[in-house]
This record gives structure tokens, sequence and C-alpha cells, in this order.
């Protein structure tokens, strides 16, 4: 435990979560802000866990195969309830529209039959998309049977089309982004560069066909659903930071004190739905000031250093990933976002960083024992 403690990525999350503790002694709402004490205390406590559980390779794919897994079942789960809807319960119906099915708000139905956000559920499928194809390359370079890759890819095309689906714009766009971006480094630096070429052109089109077959999504993208209400919330969170810019308000006032602006302002729909900022960098300088900012985007680009240093692809693309979808998200307000963000930095920074450790210790033993038999 003493030695995790000296790992810098761990100290600033230590850091991170004690900021928190910390507003508790300046926010008036203090059983909210002890509610968001242990919403969050995962960041503090699942790097701890892998840092000293001494978990081995082969429990590194495990564990992203488990989360396959889940990503699977959960996706599963959705569509074989939103079915039994459609053609027992009649629910989801509209006569003028193929098979008789409400489209336009399919998508808008799907994640909620395992009570998640689409956002949420995006990202999630974003991820396991990039581990399903750091799997398929693992699996490739060994030469395995041709059925693993093949499900590999089956699960990579399923997980595309059901990402699609839920149409949750800033995760597709992030998925394009982070796509588009290893694809061009592999174009630059692969000698397969037809195929690389090749899919860089075909991503527009698959976007574009995306945009034409899913109603939910083609209206949000047209009408720009829930722009004008993020701006408002926005700007109304802006001007609560500005009297508060160093410390905050306090992890457990933040939504109270948005409620009394939402109602000075008569804004009525954030009144009921006591809508939270919908960005986190503008979530965490509330509550916690332009310290508690700082300390976060010290946590990001310690984690892409680490990506760089320990040449993890995947830390990286988790890393993007995060940061592009904090910009339309608190994620960091919900256990959903919480455990997504501690489980995967724990894994591919903490983990990953401590079984290349072991290996170059194993490797310099292995090569003294080499030097004395000669």
């Amino acid at each position: 435990m003493k030695d995790a403690l000296h790992v810098r990525l761990i100290q600033l999350l230590l850091l991170f979560y004690s900021l928190f503790f910390v507003s508790i002694t300046y926010s008036e709402n203090s059983a909210a802000a002890f509610a968001e004490l242990e919403l969050k205390s995962s960041i503090a406590i699942l790097p701890l866990v892998f840092f000293t559980i001494g978990l081995q390779s082969n429990h590194y794919l495990q564990l992203l195969k488990a989360y396959i897994l889940g990503c699977f079942i959960a996706t599963s789960y959705s569509l074989l309830s939103i079915a039994y809807d459609i053609c027992i319960n009649n629910m989801h119906r509209a006569p003028d529209q193929l098979l008789g099915v409400d489209w336009v708000y399919f998508s808008y139905f799907l994640p909620k039959q395992i009570n998640l956000h689409s956002p949420y559920f995006s990202m999630y499928l974003v991820m396991a998309i990039f581990i399903l194809a750091y799997l398929f390359c693992y699996e490739y370079v060994r030469k395995r049977n041709t059925f693993i890759l093949s499900a590999y890819l089956v699960l990579i095309l399923y997980f595309v089309v059901f990402t699609i689906m839920l149409a949750s714009r800033t995760a597709l766009l992030a998925g394009f982004l982070i796509t588009g971006i290893s694809l061009l480094a592999f174009l630059i630096f692969s000698r397969k560069k037809f195929l690389t070429l090749a899919l860089l052109i075909l991503m527009p089109f698959i976007a574009f066909k995306a945009f034409e077959t899913v109603p939910y999504l083609k209206r949000k993208l047209q009408d720009m659903s829930g722009m004008e209400q993020r701006q408002t919330v926005w700007s109304t969170s802006i001007d609560l930071i500005s009297e508060n810019i160093l410390f905050g308000l306090g992890t457990g006032d933040t939504k109270d004190e948005l409620v009394k602006a939402y109602k000075k302002n008569d804004y009525n729909e954030g009144i009921e739905q006591k809508y939270d900022p919908h960005n986190q960098y503008i979530q965490i300088t509330l509550a916690l000031g332009i310290v508690g900012l700082l300390v976060y985007i010290l946590i990001i680009f310690t984690l892409l250093a680490t990506s760089i240093n320990l040449k993890n692809l995947l830390l990286a693309i988790f890393t993007v990933l995060f940061v592009l979808c904090g910009i339309t998200e608190s994620n960091l307000t919900t256990q959903k976002g919480v455990i997504f963000f501690s489980f995967f930095v724990s894994l591919f920074a903490i983990l990953k960083d401590q079984l290349n450790k072991r290996a170059e210790v194993l490797e310099t033993k292995s090569g003294e024992i080499v030097v004395q038999k000669h």
C-alpha cells in the first residue's frame, strides 16, 4: 500500500477525491455532500485495489473479455425487451412506419430497457468496439483460429450498429474521430496502406448512412435537439462559477444552487428536471472551483502521458473518449460514469503499469541467470 502512494497518478486521484471531502466543510447541504463522496469513492479505492491485489497478465485479458460479455448481455437484453414490448405488449407502434414500429423513437426507448441513459450506453459500447479491435489484433498476431477472429469481427459490427441505433451524437462523433485518427496514424506507419486508406474513405459513407437510416439520430442532428437546453444550463452554471471561482460551491450544493438560479431565470424545465450542467468541466469547476478543475486536467494529462510511456493505445483511446464525452455530459455525477472512469483508469494505467514492471524484472532476472551460466 505504501508503494501505491508513491505513484503519481494515484496521488492525483487521491488528491482529486480529497477535494470533494474538503468541500463538505463549506457545503450547506451536508447530506448531499456525503452522498456525492460515497458515489465517487471508487475513484480513490479502485486504483489502490488494482495496485495491491497482484493480478497477472492473463487476468488483464480476462477483464477485457468480461467487459465485452457484459456489454453483449446488456445489448441483447435491451433488444429482446423492446421486441417483447413491441410484439406482445403492442407498444412503440406507428402504423404508417415500416413493420408498424415507431422507428423515430425506437432509439429513445432502446436504452431505457435497462434503465441506462443513451450517452452512457453509447460510451460503454464505443469503448467495447475498440477493445474488440485490440483483441482481434492480439489474436491475429498470434495466428489463432479463424472462428475467434470471425467472432470478434461479428461483435464489432453488432456493437457498431447498436451504437448507431442509440443515436448519441457525442459518443458517435468521438468514436468516428478516434477511429479516423487511429487509421490515419496507421496509414502513415503501416505497410498495409491500401486497406487503411479504403477504411478511411469508407468512414464518411458509414456516417452518412447512419444519419439517413436512423430517424431519431437524423431528427436530433437536424433540429440540434438539446443544444438550446445545454446553452441555458451552461450559461447559468458559468454565472454561478464567477461568484465562487476559486473553490466552488461545494460538492453538496451544486444542484440546489442551480435550481435557485433556474427559478431566478424562470427556466421551468430546469427546475422540474433539476438539470446538472451537462458538462464535466463546468460541473467540476462549479463544485470545486478552478482548483478542482486544474487537478482533473492534470489527471487527464497524466493518463495521456502514461499511455505514451506504456505504449498503451487502449488507455489513450479511453482517455480521449472520456474527455470528449465530458463535453456534453457530467459523467462523474453518476455511478455509471464514475465506475466506468475508475475501472478503466485502474485497468489500463495502474494494472498495466504493474504488469509491465513485473515483466521487466523477470526479463532482467532471466538475463542475469543466462550471464551467470556463461
